[in-house]
């Protein structure tokens, strides 16, 4: 009779660990299945930042009053002088310290703009341009813009402007 008893025990101790075994095998999967639904919603979250982050450079860039063509004093959205982005252009390629001032508000970043239409312009503007090795994540943002170039009117009245149409370029290095 003893030996029933105890043997009774014994298959109950091993019902008892077999439901311990897979009580914990549920929980390791359920860890697993939670961590990497986790790790997507941070890859996720991190993309959206890298994007607001081009977002916000691109307007920055498209608020630059360097840039911006002005008619009697007033700033035209969305226009560039044609003259002042080569002369900024040539100005940040051959003064690095131009540069190091912009990186605080651009950071890792290339900004270009280059002449699409009414001929497309194979030369492209070269604004700023600071790349970081370690960040491999391109995020590109692209801006239509206007490009308006002034020139003295034949009869020496005011200015005559002609303005064609171009793309401003942001990447993002995340």
């Amino acid at each position: 009779m003893k030996y029933k008893k105890n043997k009774k025990a014994q298959v109950q101790m091993t019902e008892n660990v077999i439901i311990l075994f897979i009580f914990f095998i549920l929980l390791v999967f359920s860890i697993v299945f939670y961590t990497r639904l986790q790790t997507a919603k941070i890859g996720d979250v991190s993309t959206e930042k890298a994007e607001m982050d081009a977002i916000e450079i691109a307007q920055k860039v498209l608020s630059m009053p360097e840039l911006q063509c002005s008619v009697q004093g007033a700033a035209t959205p969305d226009c560039y002088d044609f003259v002042s982005v080569n002369a900024t252009a040539s100005a940040m390629e051959k003064n690095p310290d131009l540069v190091n001032i912009y990186s605080n508000i651009f950071k890792f970043s290339t900004i270009t703009i280059q002449k699409i239409f009414p001929e497309k312009d194979e030369e492209v503007f070269v604004i700023y341009d600071k790349k970081n090795e370690e960040l491999q994540d391109i995020m590109p943002t692209y801006s239509p813009i206007i490009l308006c170039e002034y020139s003295q009117s034949n009869f020496g009245y005011g200015q005559t402007r002609i303005c064609s149409f171009g793309v401003l370029k942001v990447a993002v290095y995340s």
